[in-house]
């Protein structure tokens, strides 16, 4: 797995700490060696929170394998990751956001929620196959278009979209907690499924779920390499994030371009938060 943790104490506009508080691998008291939180022992307060974790399966006992965040001004952060057996995972980090705020305005709105118009359209329910003999699935009109506009680039409009319709009630409770910690409780999973299967919360929960700290987020988009066998070591990106590079074992390089086939290639300011 890969693990997301919070660095108490830390903050970007603080001026670095001095030299003497720099931790050392003697002192029993710094066992997590933090200079930016006193130690546990001494304050009681833990140095680290672990926030998320991510979920690589088919690792195997190797020695280092190296993920990559890309993360550029106006983009969604992207996290990415290639196993032990040529499959690349990659997760969309502003959609842990975007699917909490989804559920919180469900909740808010209650009953009256009209859920399959407040979905961002990347958010798609699972659909069955039909089986011999029935008649071909019903959809509505609006439902087509939502999964015919989704792609890979999600625009931050989308997520802006499903977050001001809890606006006009912001003084009301969520009952989930603030920001991307809180989650769907029992009375959301059933408010989901007046409109959706049990499969689908269920895949949703699994992939964009993080009030969890201990469940494992699966990979928003899976990709294999067919063919050939690959250890990923190391991932990077180009700076725009139109390129994904992987470097493994065997001398192999694996490179993955996002929205090839052109589909919605919108701006990149309408990509802008």
């Amino acid at each position: 797995m890969i693990v997301l943790w919070r660095i108490e104490g830390f903050s970007s506009a603080d001026p670095p700490p001095p030299p003497d508080v720099a931790p050392t691998a003697y002192d029993p008291s710094k066992l997590t060696r933090s200079a930016f939180s006193p130690p546990t022992a001494a304050s009681g307060q833990s140095q680290y929170t672990r926030l998320l974790q991510f979920h690589t399966p088919g690792c195997g006992p190797q020695f280092f394998m190296r993920f990559s965040v890309y993360q550029a001004a106006h983009h969604h952060p992207i996290l990415a990751f290639c196993n032990a057996v040529s499959k690349m995972f990659f997760w969309d980090l502003r959609r842990l956001d975007a699917y909490h705020d989804f559920i919180t305005a469900a909740a808010r709105l209650g009953p009256t929620a009209r859920l399959a118009d407040l979905r961002p359209p990347w958010l798609r329910p699972i659909a069955h196959r039909k089986k011999a003999g029935e008649p071909p699935l019903g959809k509505r009109r609006g439902d087509r278009d939502r999964d015919r506009d989704a792609s890979d680039r999600d625009s931050a409009a989308a997520v802006a979209a499903t977050a001001s319709v809890a606006a006009p009630v912001a003084g009301g409770s969520d009952g989930g907690g603030g920001g991307g910690g809180g989650g769907p409780d029992r009375d959301r999973i059933e408010l989901l499924g007046s409109c959706f299967s049990p499969e689908t919360i269920d895949d949703w929960e699994k992939k964009y779920n993080g009030s969890e700290p201990t469940a494992l987020v699966k990979a928003h988009k899976t990709e294999v390499t067919k063919g050939v066998s690959v250890v990923g070591r190391q991932v990077a990106w180009s700076p725009e994030g139109d390129w994904c590079v992987i470097v493994g074992s065997n001398c192999r390089i694996i490179i993955t371009q996002r929205w090839a086939k052109g589909e919605n290639l919108a701006p990149a300011e309408e990509d802008a938060e």
